[in-house]
């Protein structure tokens, strides 16, 4: 089954959710969405959003920036990831069909992508100033870094095997998602670390990143450790049938 939508988002909200016009007996498999305003405002912003969570009934989201009128809405398409082929003769406005593509293209690449990189940061975030978990505001800059960093952490653990570049990290596991995402955190981490300040509350010395530093020391070192035996046992692996393949 595929189906779409559209929903007009309050203005100032960073996150909410959309109910389904249809009625579903499970949650379907994948959401995509984009935001889009076609009014005639005279400045529009270009707004991400990242579906945070999908029941029978809707879907949560999270937008990386809030819109400042009422003018933005939500288009998505749902349903069988096998059949987002057909997503124009589903009811996505034409205007919308461009961005939509490009969200199909990014889920069906055999390599990891931005928009697999903010999926998946999502559901691992660290909370950040009490806000929203999934609240996060990295750009596509450090993403990207953070993809290049990736590699060459891969490329420098030995046995050297084989090597990968950072524009085309496969995605089938999570090895690459969680180096990326630890670079990401772990420059959260350095971050919050300069800029933390201690001060006197009373009789107790108060610090204002003290659990947000703990939060990002504990996601960093669960995802490098992941990332690391993983790494090295595929690296050993790809070795091992090297040298048979010399030995034969």
């Amino acid at each position: 089954m595929l189906f779409s939508g559209i929903y007009s988002i309050p203005s100032e909200a960073l996150t909410g959710s959309v109910p389904f016009a249809l009625t579903l007996g499970s949650a379907p498999n994948l959401v995509l969405a984009v935001v889009q305003n076609t009014s005639n405002d005279a400045n529009k912003f270009q707004i991400g959003v990242w579906v945070s969570g999908i029941t029978s009934n809707g879907f949560s989201y999270n937008l990386d920036s809030a819109p400042d009128t009422g003018n933005y809405s939500i288009v998505y398409l749902a349903g069988d990831p096998g059949l987002f082929s057909d997503a124009a003769n589903v009811g996505i406005p034409e205007n919308a069909l461009p961005a939509i593509q490009s969200k199909i293209n990014a889920y069906k690449s055999p390599y990891l992508t931005e928009w697999d990189v903010r999926q998946y940061i999502n559901d691992h975030a660290v909370q950040k100033n009490n806000r929203n978990a999934a609240d996060l505001d990295y750009s596509p800059g450090q993403i990207a870094f953070a993809m290049e960093s990736a590699a060459r952490e891969f490329n420098g653990l030995t046995p050297y095997a084989y090597s990968v570049k950072a524009k085309a990290l496969p995605k089938d596991d999570n090895l690459f998602l969680d180096a990326t995402a630890y670079f990401l955190y772990l420059g959260s981490l350095q971050e919050e670390q300069r800029h933390s300040v201690a001060y006197q509350a009373g009789s107790v010395q108060v610090t204002v990143s003290q659990e947000l530093i703990k939060n990002y020391s504990t996601a960093t070192q669960m995802l490098y450790a992941r990332f690391q035996q993983t790494a090295v046992s595929r690296k050993k692996i790809a070795n091992l049938r090297q040298g048979y393949r010399r030995i034969g």
